[in-house]
């Protein structure tokens, strides 16, 4: 039985909606993260990119993506990247306690946004990707108007 990578994303949208407490939000933004990278590499392995097993991999992904008509998702995957590794590694609870307190600056707040439309593109990845794989069923259609180059509107 093989992992669906888009559970990452169904656990970091549950942990958003349902924690505030500092070590839930950071898993949220390293799951969403993750399933961006699974799905990612999932997508090039059909093109024939082969993961090396390596931490390297994380910007092989990136470097693969920036080719053809996928810049666009190297772009937010590079993104999510960072804020991964500032989440995992940079621990000033200070940061994240002023958020629980809706204490954020404008710039801050900006931010987190940025990472609300980007969880949803990845849904919309999610989407994609189940469609590429198979296992979208149909329920895809109703929701979207037309994902032409890999860019999807919302319908």
């Amino acid at each position: 039985m093989s992992f669906a990578a888009t559970d990452f994303h169904t656990l970091a949208l549950w942990l958003i909606q349902n924690r505030t407490d500092e070590a839930s939000l950071r898993t949220a933004i390293s799951r969403v993260y993750y399933a961006g990278h699974l799905l990612a590499v999932q997508r090039l392995m059909t093109r024939g990119w082969e993961p090396k097993g390596t931490g390297e991999d994380h910007r092989g992904v990136i470097r693969e993506l920036r080719r053809g008509r996928t810049r666009h998702l190297a772009d937010k995957l590079t993104l999510l990247l960072e804020l991964r590794e500032h989440a995992d590694y940079h621990l000033e609870a200070a940061d994240m306690d002023r958020n629980t307190e809706g204490q954020l600056s404008v710039s801050e707040r900006e931010e987190l946004e940025a990472l609300v439309e980007l969880s949803e593109t990845i849904s919309l990845l999610r989407v994609q990707a189940l469609h590429v794989l198979g296992r979208d069923h149909g329920r895809h259609e109703t929701t979207r108007k037309g994902c032409g180059d890999g860019a999807c509107v919302q319908g």
